[in-house]
C-alpha cells in the first residue's frame, strides 16, 4: 500500500471545483488499495460539504494545518487546541491591527472575530463575535486572517 497526500485548495480543488481528471485519478489510486489523504488549512465543516458533493472519501484528513486529524469516517484521531490564554493573546493582538477581523476555527466549525471597528474581511461562516465574546470560545484549533485580496496571511495551529 502507498499513500498520496494532497493539499485541497488550488491543488485538488482548483477554480472552485474538483476536476473529472482529479476524481478519476483518486478513484483509481484508492481502487488499487492505496490511501488518499487530504492535508489542508480548512476546517471540517468547510471541507465535508465539498467532498460529499464530489463523492470523494479520503482515507484520512489532516485539517486546520495539522491541529485536527480524522479517519475516513470523520472520526477524530487527533485534536490539539491552542491554549485559551495563548489564543486570546493572539486574538487581542490581531484585533488592534486594522479592520480585517480574524477567523477562528473551533473543532467543528468556524466563527469570525470582528475588528475593533466592528468589521471583517473574513469569509462568512457560522457567525461573528466581538473580541469580548471570543473569550468564551473553547477548543480553538486555528486562528487566521484573510486580506481583501483573498490571501490568508497568518495562520496559527495548535501543534
Amino acid at each position: 500500500m502507498k499513500c498520496a497526500v494532497s493539499d485541497f485548495d488550488r491543488t485538488f480543488y482548483v477554480d472552485s471545483r474538483v476536476s473529472p481528471r482529479n476524481l478519476k485519478a483518486v478513484r483509481a489510486w484508492q481502487s488499487a488499495g492505496n490511501w488518499f489523504v487530504i492535508a489542508t488549512g480548512r476546517n471540517e465543516a468547510s471541507l465535508r460539504q465539498l467532498l460529499d458533493e464530489y463523492g470523494v472519501k479520503p482515507d484520512a484528513l489532516i485539517l486546520n494545518n495539522g491541529a485536527v486529524i480524522l479517519d475516513r469516517e470523520w472520526r477524530e484521531l487527533f485534536c490539539k487546541p491552542i491554549g485559551k490564554e495563548t489564543a486570546m493573546e493572539v486574538l487581542r493582538y490581531l484585533h488592534g491591527l486594522d479592520g480585517d477581523g480574524s477567523g477562528v476555527s473551533l473543532r467543528h466549525y468556524k466563527v469570525n472575530v470582528l475588528s475593533g471597528a466592528g468589521t471583517t474581511t473574513q469569509k462568512p461562516c457560522s457567525g461573528d463575535l466581538t473580541i469580548d465574546e471570543a473569550g468564551g470560545l473553547e477548543e480553538i484549533v486555528q486562528i487566521h486572517r484573510r486580506r481583501p485580496d483573498e490571501a490568508i496571511y497568518g495562520s496559527c495551529a495548535g501543534i
